[in-house]
């Protein structure tokens, strides 16, 4: 018997607050939901789906401003007291989460910092 894997694809344009280190899960888990449907990661009781935040890939597009990225809440823009220069994202280019993840791309343990408030295109496919 063959077995059928739910895929599920997120493609949204929201906002990153400025000054702030979020993890990607908890960034999509704040955009609000479509009309009819429950917010990404919620099932219709509104339980959490945790392979909803494991995929295969995505991408971040910062809008504006570089925006940086790294694996825990201490990533900034700058090395210094209690934090760490992240990777830059170039505004308006494609920033592969594959690549960075070297494999699967897990949304908490990918965290993203803008200097400024920004919006960012993110497209991700979950499990």
């Amino acid at each position: 018997m063959a077995s059928t894997t739910a895929r599920k694809f997120f493609s949204r344009r929201g906002s990153i607050t400025g000054g702030t280190a979020i993890s990607l899960a908890a960034l999509i888990r704040s955009f609000p939901a479509v009309t009819g449907t429950p917010a990404w990661g919620s099932d219709s009781s509104g339980g959490i789906s945790m392979d909803s935040f494991h995929g295969d890939g995505g991408t971040v597009i910062p809008l504006t401003e570089t925006l940086y990225v790294g694996y825990d809440s201490q990533v900034a823009d700058a090395d210094a007291a209690g934090t760490y220069k992240g990777v830059p994202a170039a505004a308006t280019v494609p920033f592969g989460l594959q690549d960075y993840c070297h494999g699967v791309v897990d949304l908490n343990a990918v965290f993203v910092y803008s200097v400024g408030t920004q919006d960012a295109d993110i497209i991700f496919q979950g499990r």
